[in-house]
């Protein structure tokens, strides 16, 4: 029960980075509050973070730590290898989920497939990929031209696109035998994802075993039971299903852990962007409810691939010459259907014909039932129900919006007809699905539909009817968690709390501090709510309970912390080592004394002593706790002289923990055992061991110096981690061990990899700042410059500063050469940054080398790199052309700019005008603004207010003349929030013409509303403008929908889902 791995890696790093700083916890807490708005750190924190005691909880906390610290650490230490915040981030994220149970079944917490029978194991037989029809793998048939409700059951001939081949090198790679993967395919509805994936598979692998988990309960027992067997292939199409349902942590966990412990496993998948991609990455969400599956899908096991949702004009090309080659009329027709925007697979599906069947409303395609089934499925999950629909639900909900005349059929026959294809369209609107392989079936809006509906239906408040229904019927946690925060967001406040009370019972991870947040004064005056909450909340995730314990704390009712003190609990038999101290924790936090302590007697009983980690984690909370006689049990169960001493890093965590304890003699046993039988090939290890026994002072001398007497820089392995030779290095240097730090410096410099320039760097730099000046004469004797990769040009700039940085002029200007001829000129910011150091280091006749390949054609202008930052690396690069006076770079430049640049993210470009425009080079930017001018799509109001405003602060008037004569405010989406920036933006750049058409239009009654923030921005836009009428139609439609600013009556009782003005209630009018 101790401190997990990834925990420790954590910790290990943050020392290294601290170290590297040469920040104290003192400098740290002090540069803290300096920051605006300062951040309090506390040394306590600092030193469970530190040591691995705890994992950093607080996103925006830890990036502030590692903004303070990583600047110093390469200022202070050369070649320290710098991480960027989002990193830092993936690597606390994956402690933290390392140190949550993996098969966690704590209530506090939507997955399935279509119907199929299970063998008698309960789980789906492993066919062979062959013999698996395309349609129990979801593809979709293709609709006859001419019939848009029939289809031909033949497949259509099959075009390979450049993401084929990234797909297949990637399973060649697994299948071949090599380390496994979690394949994604990511992107829109209907665009191929899925059969992309079987085309692979029949054409790698069309012989291995597909398995085909129902959903993830069948997912978690297929790996629990080891059902999976030797070279099967995963198939989890709809990755959502597996990984974002109640029991989707639990699944993401044991795949995550199945992919890291097997070679040659392929698990492949398809996943939205948005919505599913987005949420199960997100980072930051309260409870992060997706910690398990955000690890899997953002680790080095996971490959996402996004595919397109259009064909490029080469692509059609190809598409074409393949449906006259083989007379395919469906091919055909999808190309005709799809030649304007190039969304040509999609109509293969059928999903357009449907979404326009769909859209015609009752009465043409569907009848008036058919078509109230589909729009309560999608009002359903658009509004948080993502779980499958039951027919109860389904039936139900459409039933209350029908008149007696629309009730005359029989409801089973119009939901057998709408998820049947063929009846309505080719492709069924509800998809009908399972949960499990012995759960009953249950619907869900075809994908196609639902992607292309939900923009416009999120503003949907939905019938009092249908929510009532969705009450009555909803049972999954997670399910009603979200309902409740629609409701809660649409100012039915009285209708969130019974949901949110309802998800508590149904044991919502989130649901009870949620409720708490909702629950101020005048709702429950007399804490009765928080009282019952702490009551019925499940205690059995301890990271739950701790957020809950915070949220009580802070709200009005503090003193219902005493309801969980009564019923504190032991941990469940089973748990994970960082799940009993978490629990222990909460229990001390909660002053739960006798809990406490019999629970500290269990763990004490049951901890694994030869588990290292453990034992440190135990071993503090035991003596924050005072509980000396619980730790005095566990020393006298010998950890000392039990605990393995593989890995070194949880034995150098028990070390630190028993000296922090002032165990002296149970360190200095331990640590005798480990400077006599520790291994010495891991540098890092060793590192952490010398740090620790010389910090110990008196007491770890003797095992310092008799772990020194062992040549731990003889024995390490100088093909590891150069960081962690490079650490080895300087923890010599420090101890002042001169002649193994020379041994180890001569044997980095004969063994480094000289073709990686980040390995080059990193011990170059550790040799040059431990003056190992024969080790660097020796590394450079072996001709780095000549021989490193130029692969990444960023890892090769970093190689020419560290040259610079000791003075290595020859080197240098070898490999400036090298990149200046050979190395990709693609990332502009890179070239820029070479062109760069060039100039200071007067390389003339190199720069004019680098010129004469014209980097300014090479340059990327591609959509993926100009979003990643690219377009500050064009302004550097334009600088730079201009600054060596490479006129005809300059304009070749610009006239890229403005003729190919991707424009897809108007705001991201808006946002960039006005540093291309001062860049040296403005009519670089002139020519840029005057083509976004002309191509923006002036219906979408929040990237055309961006980009006017940033056309008019940069003074570009003549691009701001063009868009203004394109009509914004004629042509404007006035039902979007983003009204808000075009009528600021129109106001700033004096339109006021434009200003009065677009208020004539009326948005203040017609724009959405869900967000008090940014209804109140929108109000006082108004005023500012002048429309003062505009401005309290605007306000009194917020406070109608709950949605005013805090301190109306009607804010804080909300309204019922009729609209009418709720009257006063408090908690005990929920029953």
């Amino acid at each position: 029960m101790g401190t997990d791995g990834a925990s420790g890696s954590l910790a290990e790093k943050l020392r290294a980075l601290k170290t590297a700083s040469g920040c104290t916890f003192s400098h740290i807490i002090n540069l803290g509050g300096r920051l605006q708005p300062p951040v309090r750190f506390n040394r306590a924190s600092l030193s469970e973070w530190f040591s691995g005691k705890s994992v950093p909880s607080d996103p925006e906390a830890f990036r502030c730590l590692i903004v303070l610290l990583e600047p110093r650490a390469a200022r202070k230490t050369p070649g320290h290898r710098r991480r960027s915040p989002e990193e830092w981030e993936r690597i606390r994220e994956e402690a933290e989920a390392a140190r949550r149970a993996p098969d966690r079944t704590a209530p506090f917490g939507v997955g399935v497939a279509p119907d199929r029978v299970a063998n008698r194991n309960g789980h789906l037989p492993a066919l062979p990929v062959l013999q698996v029809p395309p349609s129990e793998l979801e593809i979709h048939h293709a609709p006859l031209p001419s019939r848009t409700d029939r289809f031909d059951d033949r497949p259509t001939p099959y075009m390979e696109r450049s993401f084929d081949g990234e797909l297949r090198t990637l399973m060649g790679a697994v299948l071949a035998g090599g380390p496994s993967a979690f394949a994604v395919l990511i992107g829109e509805s209907s665009i191929g994802k899925t059969r992309a994936l079987r085309e692979a598979l029949v054409a790698l692998a069309p012989d291995r075993p597909l398995l085909r988990p129902v959903g993830s309960q069948d997912l978690v027992d297929l790996i629990k039971d080891d059902a999976i067997p030797p070279h099967a292939v995963l198939w989890l199409n709809e990755s959502q299903r597996f990984l974002g349902d109640a029991h989707g942590e639990k699944a993401a966990a044991a795949l995550h852990r199945l992919l890291r412990q097997r070679s040659g496993l392929l698990a492949v998948g398809t996943l939205w962007h948005d919505p599913y991609w987005r949420q199960l990455t997100e980072r930051g969400v309260p409870g992060d409810p997706h910690s398990h599956a955000r690890a899997l899908l953002t680790g080095p096991l996971c490959a996402p691939i996004n595919l397109p949702a259009e064909l490029s004009d080469t692509e059609r090309r190809r598409w074409l010459g393949l449906a006259q080659g083989g007379r395919d009329q469906r091919l055909l027709h999808a190309l005709e259907a799809g030649r304007a925007d190039g969304r040509v697979i999609q109509h293969l599906s059928g999903g357009p014909e449907l979404l326009t069947a769909y859209n015609d409303g009752p009465g043409r395609v569907f009848d008036h039932f058919g078509w109230a089934l589909v729009t309560a499925a999608l009002l359903a999950r658009t509004l948080g129900h993502r779980s499958p629909l039951t027919a109860e639900l389904l039936i139900d909900a459409a039933d209350n919006e029908l008149t007696s005349r629309q009730r005359g059929i029989d409801p089973d026959q119009v939901l057998e007809a709408v998820s049947s294809s063929g009846t309505y369209c080719a492709l069924p609107a509800l998809v009908r699905v399972r949960s499990s392989v012995r759960a009953r079936t249950g619907y869900e809006p075809a994908d196609y539909l639902h992607q292309h509906t939900r923009a416009r239906q999120r503003w949907v408040l939905g019938s009092a009817a249908l929510w009532e229904t969705l009450a009555l019927h909803t049972t999954d946690p997670a399910d009603l968690e979200r309902l409740a925060e629609s409701a809660w967001k649409r100012g039915f406040r009285k209708l969130a709390l019974r949901l949110g009370k309802k998800a508590v019972l149904a044991g919502g991870h989130l649901a009870p501090a949620e409720l708490i947040g909702r629950l101020d004064r005048p709702l429950d005056p007399s804490g009765e709510g928080a009282r019952w909450v702490a009551a019925h909340a499940s205690l059995t995730d301890p990271w739950a309970v701790a957020h809950l314990v915070r949220t009580l704390r802070s709200s009005a009712a503090p003193h219902a912390v005493d309801a969980l003190r009564d019923r504190a609990q032991p941990s469940p038999a089973g748990s994970r080592p960082s799940e009993v101290v978490q629990h222990l924790t909460v229990l001390h936090d909660i002053n739960a004394v006798r809990s406490l302590e019999s629970a500290a007697a269990r763990a004490v009983a049951e901890t694994d002593v030869t588990d290292s980690g453990a034992v440190a984690a135990l071993l503090r909370i035991l003596n924050t706790a005072d509980l000396r006689e619980s730790s005095a049990d566990l020393l006298g169960r010998d950890p000392a002289g039990r605990a393995k001493l593989a890995p070194l890093s949880p034995l150098v965590d028990l070390l630190t923990a028993l000296a922090d304890a002032g165990e002296t003699q149970h360190f200095t046993a331990l640590a005798r055992r480990a400077a006599t039988e520790a291994g010495l090939t891991d540098p890092r290890a060793t590192a952490s061991l010398l740090t620790a026994l010389r910090d110990a002072g008196p007491a770890g001398a003797e095992a310092l110096t008799h772990f020194l007497g062992r040549s731990p820089a003889e024995q390490a392995d100088t093909a590891a981690d150069p960081t962690h030779v490079a650490e080895l290095l300087h923890t010599l240097y420090d101890l002042d061990e001169r002649q193994a730090h020379l041994l180890l410096a001569q044997r980095a410099a004969r063994t480094a990899d000289v073709t990686d320039p980040a390995a080059v760097v990193t011990v170059l730099l550790a040799l040059h700042n431990t003056h190992a000046h024969t080790a660097v004469d020796m590394l450079l004797r072996r001709a780095p410059a000549d021989l490193v990769s130029l692969d990444r040009p960023d890892l090769v700039h970093d190689l020419l500063k560290a040259l610079t940085t000791i003075g290595q002029a020859p080197s240098f200007e070898r490999l400036a050469r090298r990149a200046a001829v050979d190395g990709d000129l693609a990332p502009a910011n890179w070239t820029a940054a070479l062109m760069k150091s060039l100039r200071e280091a007067d390389a003339d006749d190199i720069i004019a080398q680098l010129l004469s390949r014209q980097p300014a054609e090479l340059a990327d202008l591609s959509d993926q790199y100009l979003v990643f930052g690219g377009w500050s690396g064009l302004v550097d690069l334009l600088t730079e052309l201009h600054a060596v006076a490479d006129t005809t770079g300059v304009e070749t430049l610009t006239r890229r700019l403005a003729d190919e640049a991707d424009l897809d993210d108007p705001i991201h470009v808006s946002m960039r005008l006005k540093d291309l425009h001062e860049s040296g080079v403005p009519h670089a930017a002139d020519a840029l603004a005057l083509r976004i001018a002309a191509e923006m799509d002036v219906t979408d109001p929040s990237s055309t207010g961006a980009l006017l405003s940033a056309l008019h602060e940069a003074h570009m008037t003549e691009a701001v003349d063009l868009l203004l004569r394109r009509c914004p405010a004629r042509e404007a989406d006035i039902t979007t929030p983003g009204i808000r920036l075009l009528l600021g933006a129109l106001g700033r750049a004096g339109a006021q013409g434009a200003v009065e058409e677009l208020l004539a239009r009326d948005p203040a009654e017609h724009v959405a509303l869900l967000h008090p923030k940014e209804t109140a921005r929108l109000v006082d836009t108004l005023r500012h403008l002048g429309a003062q009428q505009a401005a309290r139609t605007l306000a009194e439609r917020a406070e109608q929908m709950g949605l005013a600013q805090p301190g109306g009556h009607d804010v804080v009782y909300g309204y019922e889902t009729d609209g009418r003005p709720a009257a006063a209630w408090t908690w005990d009018d929920l029953d």
